[in-house]
């Protein structure tokens, strides 16, 4: 198979939810251990801690929340968007704009797009650990990938190689 075939068959976000959908009981525990970063951080920003002043007492938790969710996103990102300057103000912008502006529909809008990435990658992730023959998806390629399509293009030869193996 040549590379230019191998680099149309990568799976991309929508591959991923069809392999997952397969997986419900998989996907409900690590979607939710997948957003709890986000909504921690969301609420901790623009809850009754800010409200009150206490916001500085939990800044290394929502500092720590959001390092979790920036790896995540940035390398569904970077993936996606095939280029790592585009991934990294990606999530600059929407890490950004769900803790610090202060309109209150875009933060929410801002912390659905990062609970679907970080539920949607955790997922297929814990679903990789539990078989390692299936379809290689998106979500999981590692933060420094620097060319996504031929870290993919590897990838799936790999599970193509140990599926033949088996």
């Amino acid at each position: 198979m040549s590379d230019q075939n191998d680099q149309n068959d990568q799976n991309t976000l929508l591959d991923d939810v069809e392999t997952l959908k397969a997986h419900p009981g998989l996907c409900v525990g690590s979607a939710a251990a997948g957003c709890f970063p986000s909504l921690c951080a969301y609420f901790n920003t623009h809850g009754e801690y800010a409200l009150r002043g206490w916001l500085h007492l939990m800044t290394p938790v929502v500092a720590s929340c959001l390092l979790f969710s920036v790896v995540t996103v940035w390398t569904w990102a970077n993936v996606n968007f095939g280029h790592w300057l585009k991934a990294t103000t990606f999530v600059i912008s929407v890490e950004g704009a769900m803790i610090f502006t202060p309109v209150s529909w875009i933060a929410q809008l801002a912390l659905c797009i990062l609970i679907g990435i970080n539920a949607i990658a955790t997922a297929s992730i814990w679903l990789r650990k539990r078989n390692p023959t299936a379809p290689v998806l998106v979500s999981e390629l590692p933060l420094q990938t620097v060319d996504p399509v031929v870290h993919a293009v590897k990838l799936r030869q790999r599970a193509v190689r140990a599926r033949a193996a088996t």
